[in-house]
């Protein structure tokens, strides 16, 4: 759906390219971005929709155990936190790294060759203070503040995942950036946080964008899920935290749909 057509106070339809959708209600849960430029089109939301955004930057840090392991990704679902940026189990495959590695094809063909060695980490340091807009065309533009800071914990929080890697058995880690990536003991993960990097060295990947719509009465959306300004609008996805829940906000969102729900029937 590209927009909501509006009467009175009401959403009559949902427009898109050939086709409409009418309905007594409308649950948006298009995503923070998505969900930002539907109401923005549609005249919704009013001034704050689309700001607030958080953009999590992540990089994979892989370390290479010396037996083979079962599938799946790293043993258990957890969080560390540091400072500025968490660890997280990754759930991803080979496909996944290759096209977002640095390595040459000689290297790329041995992890490839043995990912099922691999422990894949995710290292997410989240990015506040974007926004959701639409250009002339009213194609979706996310602007995103500087943040000086987000390769330094990214380095950080690399630094520790490497360190924690080979706590746990690994005879190397494997960094995505350029230069010497490779480490195999503690005093390489210090060396690696010793060095200056810059952002084409160490490449990052923008996952899970939340906010844009946050919840609350000064925000877009109100605590009963409903779009302030429209009778028959709710939203139920990320784009309502007001910053990020986190990496991964699957469970989060999860949650916010079931209230709402409930919410509806009962």
């Amino acid at each position: 759906m590209e927009a909501f057509l509006i009467e009175e106070g009401r959403a009559t339809e949902a427009r898109g390219p050939g086709v409409g959708v009418v309905a007594e209600r409308y649950i948006v849960c298009t995503g923070a971005i998505h969900t930002s430029a539907l109401l923005q089109r549609s005249g919704l939301g009013g001034g704050r929709v689309g700001s607030g955004l958080t953009l999590p930057h992540r990089i994979l840090v892989l370390g290479r155990m010396p037996d083979r392991l079962p599938p799946g990704h790293a043993p258990g679902s957890y969080l560390v936190e540091g400072t500025d940026w968490t660890i997280s189990a990754a759930d991803v495959g080979p496909a996944f790294y290759a096209a977002h590695s640095r390595g040459d094809a000689a290297t790329l063909a041995g992890v490839l060759g043995d990912w099922n060695r691999m422990v894949p980490l995710w290292v997410t340091v989240p990015e506040g203070g974007g926004s959701v807009g639409l250009d002339r065309f009213n194609r979706i533009k996310v602007k995103r503040d500087e943040h000086p800071d987000t390769l330094s914990a990214l380095q950080s929080g690399a630094t520790m995942a490497a360190k924690m890697l080979l706590a746990a058995g690994a005879v190397e880690v494997m960094l995505p950036c350029d230069g010497p990536a490779t480490l195999e003991s503690d005093r390489d993960a210090d060396a690696f946080a010793s060095r200056t990097l810059t952002p084409a060295e160490l490449p990052m990947v923008c996952q899970t964008p939340q906010g844009g719509c946050a919840i609350g009465p000064d925000g877009v959306v109100d605590e009963t899920f409903k779009v302030h300004g429209v009778e028959n609008v709710y939203v139920a996805d990320a784009s309502l935290f007001p910053s990020s829940a986190g990496p991964n906000p699957m469970v989060p969102v999860m949650a916010l749909g079931e209230l709402l729900g409930d919410q509806l029937l009962y």
